[in-house]
């Protein structure tokens, strides 16, 4: 599986995600136009007034936008569903209505290396106004790629996300391939634009409601200072886990922290996969809030860390690809002055899929027959 697609929230509140890759969850949805091309990334809404006119007798109908990779040229097209997105009509030719957030993903060519996504803003007031051109970047680590976000979430909340958590780089190569896997979806993100210091606005993101999946705590400290919490989860079945921290002055003043504050974000020492474009270091700058705060916050799993700094105003998915199962956290502070206080808080988290595994733990999917044609010894035949 690859790029997440054409995400919506239907009347039924169902999340709707398509991928690139032979489902095993749902039938295919968008098949290409001939055997020479292939259907690419795209996006979904729900076209609620029939302002397309594909529409007249209901109000649930999904337009979907897409690219088609032929062998000599990448084009548009459209296609539309009657069924709520399960099938798709194709259709050629369409016209696009202006945006304030543009999301971009960049392919071989980003900051890094490889694949990235950033966005340029149109200003709030006018449709019309062209995009500024500064090219924000939305992770400033290595896997959050071909992000897009759900179509038609409740007006008023923050707009939700999701990203395919890898990179072009080295995608093909990572040995869970052996495993039948190779990549996985992003954590689902919420939101939204801030005015942040220096940087002006730009785009804020935090993890989307966790509360379903939200189990144990497994520690909790409001007094940490110079000082080290060890917390072993090699109970926790998912094998996953959410932790927060604060820090800040008691009695805030002067500065805490000098310069830019550096965070770096180091996944070189699981040593489950080590190929020259696999980069292991990744860093941004962060300065302190108004009050004299700095925050951190992050989800890691068995494969994957999103972390989370300073409320969300800077944030990094990783991949990363150990060499045997994580089961002990270490959070150490040091050489803070004696009135910094510093809170932790550690929380097991549900894997998702828990309810949908067999007896060993395995989830398996409704299986889709396609039937397509194959040669085979100059004789034309049929294979699901």
């Amino acid at each position: 599986m690859n790029d997440p697609n054409g995400l919506f929230l239907d009347g039924n509140e169902t999340y709707h995600l398509y991928y690139q890759c032979r489902p095993v969850n749902q039938p295919i949805s968008i098949f290409p136009t001939n055997n020479n091309s292939r259907v690419f990334s795209g996006s979904a809404v729900i076209d609620v007034n029939n302002t397309s006119g594909f529409f007249p007798d209901q109000k649930n109908g999904v337009i979907a936008v897409y690219t088609l990779n032929a062998p000599m040229a990448q084009v548009q097209e459209i296609a539309y569903s009657h069924d709520e997105g399960c099938t798709f009509t194709h259709l050629v030719d369409g016209s696009e209505e202006g945006m304030y957030v543009l999301t971009i993903s960049v392919n071989l060519c980003a900051p890094l290396g490889g694949s990235c996504a950033s966005y340029p803003l149109s200003a709030a007031d006018s449709p019309s106004t062209p995009f500024d051109g500064a090219a924000r970047i939305a992770d400033f680590a290595e896997d959050n790629y071909a992000g897009q976000l759900f179509y038609d979430t409740p007006a008023g909340e923050d707009a939700i996300s999701i990203a395919w958590a890898s990179d072009w780089q080295y995608a093909q190569n990572v040995p869970t391939a052996e495993e039948g896997w190779r990549s996985a979806m992003s954590l689902p993100r919420r939101n939204f634009l801030a005015n942040l210091t220096r940087t002006g606005c730009d785009l804020v993101s935090l993890p989307y409601d966790l509360s379903s999946v939200l189990r144990e705590r497994l520690a909790v400290r409001s007094d940490l200072g110079n000082g080290t919490l060890v917390i072993d989860y090699s109970h926790v079945q998912s094998n996953a886990l959410y932790f927060q921290s604060r820090l800040g002055r008691v009695a805030p003043r002067g500065v805490l922290f000098g310069g830019d504050n550096p965070f770096f974000l180091d996944r070189g020492r699981t040593r489950g996969f080590d190929v020259p474009l696999f980069m292991d270091k990744f860093s941004t700058a962060s300065l302190l809030r108004a009050d004299g705060t700095w925050t951190l916050s992050g989800v890691i799993d068995r494969s994957i860390i999103d972390v989370l700094v300073d409320r969300g105003a800077y944030s990094a998915t990783a991949t990363f690809l150990a060499s045997q199962q994580l089961t002990l956290m270490r959070l150490t502070t040091a050489e803070l002055p004696a009135d910094v206080s510093v809170s932790v808080a550690v929380y097991a988290l549900k894997s998702a899929w828990q309810d949908y595994g067999n007896a060993q733990a395995v989830v398996v999917g409704k299986q889709a027959l396609i039937e397509r044609p194959l040669e085979l010894n100059g004789k034309a035949c049929h294979c699901p």
